[in-house]
């Protein structure tokens, strides 16, 4: 666009300037020193004729250079902004880049701490459970020792009746066979109530 505004403008002054006439101020400079020489006429106007389409052509050609400049300085602006641009855009990527690996950061370690959290209470449980498996364990072991030595009081009763009953029997005495009998039944009563 800019190009075509400039070569409109150019091409008047180009038309301004080129003569309208065989360039008739070199042609009366030269006809005064010559004396109405018509060669010379000729020459000199074949020469500023040549001159002035050389003007015409170099004056053309400069504006298609400066409008070639504008299009290339209309050019950088362009690819300045659109650099820019790019710039921004992938400033932005960054960034939300950045915001998004912030975010599944903050999740995993969410869900870490949770999974921690977890496995402590978890730790937790088992260790109560493993305390209440031992106390539970214990009192069994008391309460079967505790049996077993009621046992062996009973059994060791029961000799002890038995050596009696021997003894008693020996003796040939019923009374004392009876209370020891009697005396046993009672601890085994006692025993398993």
């Amino acid at each position: 666009m800019n190009f075509l505004i400039i070569l409109l403008l150019a091409i008047p002054s180009i038309v301004v300037s080129y003569p309208s006439s065989a360039n008739e101020t070199s042609i009366e400079l030269y006809e005064h020193d010559s004396k109405n020489d018509s060669s010379l006429i000729v020459i000199t106007e074949t020469m500023d004729m040549n001159e002035e389409k050389q003007r015409f052509i170099d004056n053309i050609i400069n504006a298609f250079k400066q409008a070639e400049e504008e299009k290339q300085i209309e050019l950088d602006e362009i690819v300045k902004v659109f650099n820019e641009a790019h710039r921004i855009k992938e400033e932005e990527e960054r960034k939300k880049a950045a915001e998004d690996q912030k975010m599944i950061d903050e999740n995993i370690n969410a869900f870490k701490q949770a999974e921690e959290e977890k496995q402590r209470e978890h730790d937790e449980i088992l260790k109560f459970w493993n305390e209440a498996e031992r106390i539970k364990e214990e009192e069994e072991r008391k309460k079967a020792a505790e049996d077993q030595k009621m046992i062996d009081e009973n059994i060791n009763a029961f000799k002890q009746a038995e050596e009696e009953k021997k003894n008693e029997t020996m003796s040939a005495d019923n009374k004392p066979k009876k209370a020891c009998l009697h005396l046993f039944i009672t601890e085994i009563c006692f025993w398993f109530a």
